[in-house]
């Protein structure tokens, strides 16, 4: 039996953060306020850069920031950091967590989930699964999605574990991870018989979409208490929501989260204009609206006896977006932003 006792569990955290300009979303405090009531050690790594704020944030979780070039995605964060660790710290804990800051929340505790998981028998788990399925002749099998692997002692100390990941190399982009170790990952180590379960049950969702986190998100907080949602929710391709749903995801979600929790959906706005196209967040959150042609209260009479200001936000069409960056080719509509540094430090930290 591979059970955790929930009261007493020591676990670590690896956390990979990226930003291109180093800058720490807010959400990501209240995140780790939360996770670390669930955690002993928490370890950050850094694809790239980081700055002064972002460290100061950090560094009320954990004396442990590891920097590092900006190449393999988080796959290759998380191998830099177990190496770095070591096997034998490693195998100390009774899960090692793998997550990136591509999930939000929590809308719910961590340790209702923490909670639950403990009295699974499994060797690894995650928080959802991709059902498996067919796409354009490509096999997909069910698998953990990455973003959030917890890995227990039975699978940490195996020597398959240590040799996946000594043995993983440098993948390029977001296509060959996916496909190389998060599609491969669940069903290599289920293969070689080691136990793994997911905190949403996937069956659940299977008929209606292989990934629900992206597609049904506001039913999985609703009816399960899913604690995160991904940030991609609110400036996914467009196009991509058409393929299961009628465009409603991401307002369904905002919606949910503004009126029936109580998670500060400012967080979000944080969260995604700083970095991404204002067009596609405009087009997933439908933020478009029809200004009547009359005014509903005219004024009668001479006497203003009252005034109101009213503030109009004027999204740019894609046309206009096409025009104004046609003589900008890294133009993407966003607001300009600053911040910079970075640093490395070594396992275990010194006094």
């Amino acid at each position: 039996m591979t059970l955790v006792d929930n009261s007493t569990a020591k676990r670590l955290g690896i956390l990979c953060f990226y930003d291109k300009n180093g800058r720490a979303a807010k959400f990501l405090d209240g995140f780790l306020e939360d996770l670390m009531r669930n955690l002993t050690d928490l370890v950050v790594i850094v694809n790239g850069k980081i700055d002064d704020e972002a460290r100061k944030m950090f560094g009320k979780y954990t004396d442990i920031i590891m920097v590092r070039e900006n190449t393999g995605l988080d796959v290759a964060a998380y191998k830099q950091a177990l190496l770095t660790i070591g096997w034998e710290k490693l195998e100390t804990y009774d899960e090692v967590l793998c997550l990136n800051d591509t999930i939000m929340g929590p809308v719910y505790p961590f340790k209702e989930m923490f909670e639950t998981m403990s009295r699974k028998d499994v060797d690894f788990w995650g928080i959802t699964a991709y059902a498996g399925e067919t796409v354009n002749d490509e096999k997909i099998p069910t698998h953990l999605q990455a973003y959030w692997h917890a890995y227990r002692r039975s699978l940490v100390s195996s020597q398959a574990f240590h040799e996946y990941w000594e043995n993983m190399p440098l993948w390029k982009d977001y296509a060959e991870v996916t496909r190389k170790h998060e599609m491969t990952f669940t069903k290599h180590f289920a293969q070689l018989g080691f136990k793994w379960a997911s905190y949403i049950d996937w069956r659940k969702y299977k008929g209606y979409s292989s990934y629900p986190l992206l597609y049904m998100p506001m039913q999985m907080l609703r009816d399960d208490r899913c604690p995160v949602f991904k940030r991609r929710s609110f400036f996914v391709d467009y196009s991509a929501y058409f393929d299961q749903t009628a465009g409603q995801p991401a307002l369904d979600l905002y919606d949910f989260l503004k009126n029936e929790t109580d998670y500060d959906v400012d967080l979000i706005w944080d969260a995604i204009l700083p970095n991404y196209n204002i067009d596609d967040i405009r087009k997933a959150l439908h933020l478009d609206y029809v200004l009547p042609t009359v005014t509903r209260n005219p004024r009668t009479g001479a006497d203003v006896r009252s005034a109101t200001s009213t503030s109009l936000t004027c999204w740019v069409t894609p046309a206009v977006t096409s025009a104004l960056c046609r003589k900008r080719p890294t133009c993407t509509s966003r607001p300009p932003k600053t911040r910079s540094t970075r640093s490395a430090i070594i396992w275990p930290p010194t006094a």
